[in-house]
């Protein structure tokens, strides 16, 4: 297995267990904010995006795929094309939302322990 498959499971695995620690109707406004963010930038998700880790965290796995796009996409609230906003930090724009940072600080989190695990099983 390649390192960018590894990498690409890990955070699939993360982005799971992140999600799972958030309550139903957690999941439901994070996918809801992700498809209004998503839509006014054009992005196409699947057709239906469901609240469920498992599917939802494919999707943010797919998202985070790409570079920039998972990023851009939780970066900011604001409808506004990328021309015509203001310059800001992503990192603080991804931080003022509740749903997003609590997502990526979980998936951030899992990603962590997966990587200490794995290296205290081989020290």
């Amino acid at each position: 297995m390649r390192n960018a498959d590894i990498a690409r499971l890990q955070y699939a695995q993360a982005a799971i267990e992140a999600l799972g620690k958030l309550s139903p109707e957690e999941r439901a406004a994070f996918v809801k904010m992700l498809q209004e963010r998503a839509a006014a930038r054009g992005v196409a998700l699947p057709g239906e995006v469901v609240p469920e880790p498992k599917e939802l965290g494919e999707v943010l796995t797919d998202l985070h795929g790409k570079p920039g796009q998972l990023r851009d996409i939780l970066a900011s609230g604001d409808a506004q094309p990328h021309e015509q906003a203001q310059p800001s930090n992503p990192i603080i724009d991804i931080l003022a939302s509740p749903q997003a940072k609590a997502v990526l600080a979980g998936i951030a989190a899992m990603v962590v322990k997966r990587v200490m695990q794995g290296s205290s099983r081989t020290a």
